[in-house]
């Protein structure tokens, strides 16, 4: 249940949210089983993920890493063959199931664009460490979740973020 109940903004992002994750169907996105809302509050009912989330794993072997991003690439493929970027890439938003397989979460930033006249995005949203220079920029369109996946990759292997600032 989200914390910021009875703001209009907040519902109506959240009822976005389950409107995107309703469309979903792939063995590496985090599946919606039921949403509900009841007197202003939104409860979601989501596949459970008991193996915690990537950034406990790290840092991981070449081959575990790219067998990890493996499936988080073909997750994305996916999102991007919906006309979805996510934007929201990062260790935390990447769970394991209790059998071990990946799990993208959190699509409250993601976005359609497929449509010409939003083709490129403007919004300046995600998590600094893992955004592109694009999105800081403004000016930026789903490749920017590639950018976000490469950091990740860097972060399995090294366990250090790529940039500072």
């Amino acid at each position: 249940m989200k914390d910021h109940i009875g703001n209009d903004l907040v519902l109506d992002e959240m009822r976005q949210e389950i409107h995107t994750m309703s469309k979903l169907n792939h063995p590496n996105i985090c599946r919606l089983i039921e949403a509900y809302e009841r007197r202003r509050h939104i409860y979601l009912v989501m596949e459970f993920c008991k193996g915690g989330n990537l950034a406990s794993r790290m840092p991981m072997k070449e081959k575990e890493a790219a067998a990890v991003c493996k499936k988080i690439l073909s997750a994305v493929e996916y999102l991007h063959g919906k006309g979805l970027a996510h934007r929201d890439i990062k260790l935390e938003n990447i769970m394991f199931d209790g059998k071990g397989e990946i799990k993208l979460i959190d699509f409250g930033l993601a976005t359609a664009y497929l449509n010409e006249d939003y083709k490129h995005m403007t919004d300046k949203v995600g998590t600094l460490y893992s955004m592109a220079p694009q999105v800081l920029a403004g000016d930026y369109d789903e490749r920017c979740d590639l950018w976000s996946v490469g950091v990740v990759a860097y972060l399995l292997l090294s366990g250090n973020q790529p940039f500072w600032g």
